[in-house]
This record gives structure tokens, sequence and C-alpha cells, in this order.
């Protein structure tokens, strides 16, 4: 359960260089295009490294893993934002159980069975959003800080609903390294495009914070898909437990690393929140 535990950590690392991105100020945008990179460097070595299928335009997944490489910039840069704004709980928790998206498209999609424990898992996870991102402060500032959860919720679940289609009808474990470089580097391609579309954005992009800032985000990228892949491959368990653990340990490790590294201010409602986020996804994954 190594590659697990690897694959949390890195994840909650992600949230972590995302927070500290803000608190050096440094652009948020810039950092994603240079974490794309390092990203698609990596994938592309260990693709290489075992032998790469250079028929990648005939894939039937080429056109979805467009679409799902263009919703990565705009995630990635939610989640940034979100980070920063409302802290490494919300994020952890708003990412973690928008779960509840895919497990519905199964449900309705792939007529996958659904019982009164998964239902209440659902409306727990969504309680718990509501939850976990109120906040306390001035009218623009928590109209700012509560609505961000919500699109990060919804657009982080929709990115993964796509995901969960292309692993179910196109993907195998020996094949997603390749197809999350593909991803990686479309990313990189919609991002560079959205830099160079403003000559102005470029300004200080060329520097070693951004930089530095960037590939380890990138490393951190790239590692908590790797890992994970490894964990579903070599875990004594079934992957619904697996994935149920990643998201635990996510939204546990996250909260923690916030309130003990960044003094991060959690309300009742707010500790609540993560509370239920968490036996939602016991429910959600163990039912």
């Amino acid at each position: 359960m190594h590659y697990l535990a690897l694959s949390i950590i890195s994840s909650t690392l992600i949230i972590v260089s995302f927070k500290l991105t803000g608190l050096y100020h440094i652009r948020i945008f810039h950092a994603i295009v240079i974490n794309y990179l390092f990203a698609g460097l990596l994938g592309l070595a260990i693709t290489l490294s075992k032998g790469f299928s250079p028929g990648i335009w005939g894939k039937e997944w080429f056109i979805l893993a467009l679409v799902i490489g263009t919703l990565f910039v705009l995630m990635f840069y939610l989640i940034g934002l979100t980070t920063s704004k409302s802290g490494l709980s919300v994020t952890a928790v708003s990412t973690r159980i928008s779960v509840v998206l895919p497990i519905l498209f199964s449900i309705f999609f792939y007529r996958e069975a659904v019982g009164y424990v998964k239902v209440s898992g659902i409306i727990t996870a969504l309680v718990a959003l509501v939850f976990v991102s109120i906040r306390r402060e001035g009218r623009k500032t928590e109209a700012l800080k509560t609505g961000l959860p919500f699109f990060l919720f919804i657009g982080t679940g929709i990115t993964d609903t796509l995901v969960k289609y292309a692993q179910q009808e196109y993907l195998k474990t020996d094949n997603l390294v390749p197809f999350a470089t593909f991803l990686f580097f479309t990313a990189l391609f919609v991002s560079t495009v959205v830099l160079l579309s403003n000559r102005h954005t470029l300004r200080g992009f060329f520097t070693a914070p951004t930089i530095l800032a960037g590939a380890f985000l990138g490393i951190f990228n790239f590692s908590s898909l790797y890992f994970f892949i490894k964990a579903l491959g070599h875990a004594p368990v079934d992957s619904s437990v697996v994935f149920g653990l990643n998201h635990l340990g996510i939204i546990l490790l996250g909260s923690f690393t916030g309130f003990l590294f960044f003094r991060e201010k959690i309300s009742i409602l707010n500790f609540l929140g993560i509370v239920l986020s968490c036996t939602a996804i016991v429910m959600l994954y163990y039912s």
C-alpha cells in the first residue's frame, strides 16, 4: 500500500504548492503552464522506456483526450484560486467529494446498482460541501470564497466523469500513463496558447521562483497519478477500496496540513463538513 500513500502525499503536495504560490505572489497561471511541461516530460520518459506507440493520432480516445486536457487547465486554475482564497481543507474536500458526479453518471449511464447507503452518501457529500464552504467574513469575500468550492466541485466532477468514461470504454492499466501523458501535453498546448494570446501576461514568466514552483507542481501532479495507477495494480484489495482510501487520505492530510502549517481557521461548521465528507466517502465506496 506504499504506492497509495505516495499518491495521497503527492496529491496533497499539489494543493500545498498552490498555497505557497499564492503566498509568494507567483502568478498561478504561469506555474500551471510550466507544471504541464514537467508533468508531460515525466510521462513521456516513462512511456518511451516502456515502448512508444506512434499511432496515437488514430486512437479512438483522441478527441476525448483533447477535451479533458483542456478542462485540466481550467480545473487546475480553479484549484489554485480556491486554495489561495479558501484554504487547503476546502480545496481537498471540494475536489474529493466531486466523485459524486462520476458515481451518478455510472448509475444512470451504466445502470450500476444503487442502494440507500449510496444515496445517503451522495446527500451527505453535498451537505459536506455546503458546510465546508461557509465563510464568516465580509460579504464580497464571503461570496467569492463560498462560490469557488462549488465551481471546483462541478468542474472537477465533470472532468472526472469524462476520465471515467474514457477509462471504462478505451483504457486499461497498461496504457493509462501514455493517455495521461497526452492529456498533459494537450493541457500544455492550451495553456501556452492562452498565455501567448496576451503578451502582457508573459511578464514574470521567466523567473526562477515561477519556474521552480511550476516544476514542483508538475512533479507532484504526475506523481499523484502515476502512484495511484501503481496502487490500483498492486493493492491487495478491490479498486473501490483504493479509491475510497485515496479520497479519505487527501481530505484528512490536506485539512491537517492547512491547520498545522498554515494556521488556517476552521469553524465548527467547516470541521463538521470535513467529518461529513469523510463519512460520505466511506458510504459511497464501501456500500
